[in-house]
């Protein structure tokens, strides 16, 4: 039901639902100390999903409802004050290190389009995590290699060509998409991959990329064909629906990447 007024009826104080992966999704209650507010002028939600192939027995999802003042949320709330956004959902994809196999999804939901909004969204989202696999793997073979080698192939942006970089000074090649722009070879031996970015609409959905970061040490890992490979592997585990890319013509290859790929999944 949509509201007619600027009220809204939203779920809040719900916090850490966790469950299982592959458990059924558990309704907010108060069971969980959930309260509904029905004067609300918007609703709010996160969810994440933790994979840990290691141990696969810390896998879980877990998320929550109502504002927490978290610098996210008040970010992305600012956000849709200056564009009138009626939702925006901000995605976080983290590999803080390959060594580990660990791997987080997180989403943070700002909307108004309806009665319980965030809960509508944390619902779609939670079916699309816990029917997933870990992208770990498909990950590690575009940018992580177990095995010390001497050399390194890193794409360099200022020569325009691929140079190689020797590991005792430079053991990754580095990819840092934001306003300091980096690539090249890379003095931390951490590996890790930090995406993120927001669906928005006001009268159409679209998406855009607020952050990209990858540090890797495969061969030519840092290169714009792999980069495009590992945003369809993101965009295939967050998105469950069509998208209008939104003021980036860079990535309207990758939309269409990601169309021929759902195509191909529905066909096969």
């Amino acid at each position: 039901m949509f509201s007619d007024t600027n009220q809204l009826s939203c779920f809040s104080e719900c916090h850490n639902i966790k469950i299982d992966i592959s458990k059924p999704f558990d309704e907010p209650s108060e069971t969980y100390q959930c309260v509904t507010d029905a004067r609300a002028t918007r609703c709010y939600g996160r969810i994440m999903i933790y994979y840990n192939d290691i141990d696969n027995h810390q896998s879980y999802i877990s998320y929550s409802f109502g504002s927490d003042n978290h610098i996210i949320e008040n970010e992305i709330e600012e956000i849709a004050n200056e564009n009138d956004f009626k939702f925006i959902i901000y995605f976080l994809f983290l590999v803080e290190s390959f060594d580990t196999k660990e791997l987080v999804i997180s989403a943070y939901i700002v909307c108004e389009t309806m009665d319980n909004c965030a809960l509508n969204y944390i619902k779609i989202l939670f079916n699309l995590f816990n029917t997933q696999r870990n992208p770990i793997n498909q990950l590690s073979k575009l940018l992580y290699n177990s095995n010390e080698s001497t050399i390194l192939s890193c794409y360099d942006y200022k020569t325009g060509k691929t140079t190689e970089c020797l590991t005792s000074d430079y053991p990754t090649c580095i990819i840092n998409n934001t306003a300091l722009f980096e690539q090249g070879c890379y003095l931390d031996a951490n590996t890790k991959l930090e995406y993120v970015f927001m669906i928005t609409s006001s009268k159409k959905q679209s998406i855009e990329k607020v952050l990209e970061l990858i540090i890797c040490n495969r061969d030519s890992c840092n290169d714009e064909l792999i980069l495009k490979e590992i945003e369809i592997i993101i965009y295939n585990h967050t998105l469950w629906f069509d998208i209008t890319l939104n003021n980036s013509n860079k990535l309207i290859f990758y939309l269409l990447n990601l169309i021929s790929l759902f195509i191909f999944r529905n066909i096969f």
